[in-house]
């Protein structure tokens, strides 16, 4: 049977909205990032959660939850942006809606991809040229691992490009966090003389016996080379480091 059927929608809500413990997020994970019709499933429930916070029929304390991740993190709140933006282009006259969020959502195929932590969703929209949509891969790094110490962590990036989803775990870092997050080409002189670039601002969520940051990175702002991927506490000090080597 296929994971559109087999998926439940109850973990993926909890999941959706942080509440799903580590263990069974990091199997979800698993799955949306390796079968397409596990990730088609939960972008709609992903649609009908939206819904069900716009309509104004969420409970409480789901409410809160729902705000502090998706209104505070950038990719999501774009997210809920879409969904609202889709809202507005409907009829008028739209069918009653149960008061429940299990009822799933249609007339919305808007594909977005998760994180985080993450809680970030990969759009998976191809262009209207017809191009197919780009590849997913998605690559957890542990931080503390000099160049020196040992080999790094490689992505081979495919021939047509890809959507990279950076998992940056936080070990001891227990509760949600907000970081600064960028990616750094050693020069030839070393870190001092290489060229860094600001991938954004990203809220960690549950993951790797801890916390952990979700970061999306366009394949293009990648060449062969070994890379520091540097994270910056709320305060601005460094917090973690990560090694990551791209091949082509």
């Amino acid at each position: 049977m296929s994971s559109e059927h087999t998926l439940a929608m109850e973990p993926v809500r909890a999941y959706l909205l942080g509440k799903l413990d580590e263990a069974a997020s990091a199997s979800l994970e698993e799955r949306y990032f390796t079968e397409r019709a596990c990730l088609l499933r939960i972008q709609e429930i992903e649609t009908a959660l939206i819904n069900e916070y716009l309509d104004g029929e969420m409970p409480s304390a789901d409410r809160l939850m729902f705000e502090r991740k998706y209104l505070e993190t950038a990719g999501l709140r774009a997210r809920v942006e879409e969904v609202r933006a889709s809202r507005a282009a409907a009829p008028a006259v739209r069918e009653p809606r149960v008061r429940t969020m299990w009822r799933p959502a249609f007339a919305m195929a808007v594909l977005a991809l998760l994180c985080y932590v993450g809680w970030n969703f990969v759009h998976d929209r191809g262009p209207a040229t017809g191009k197919p949509a780009l590849a997913v891969i998605a690559m957890r790094l542990s931080p503390g691992q000099a160049m020196s110490a040992g080999a790094p962590a490689e992505l081979t990036l495919p021939p047509g490009g890809a959507e990279v989803k950076l998992i940056l775990d936080l070990p001891g870092v227990q509760t949600p966090i907000r970081c600064s997050v960028r990616l750094l080409l050693p020069g030839e002189t070393g870190a001092a003389s290489g060229k860094r670039t600001d991938l954004g601002q990203f809220t960690s969520e549950p993951g790797g016996g801890g916390q952990s940051l979700t970061v999306p990175v366009s394949s293009g702002q990648l060449v062969p080379a070994d890379y520091l991927v540097e994270v910056d506490g709320p305060d601005g000090e460094r917090i973690q480091t990560y090694t990551l080597r791209v091949n082509r």
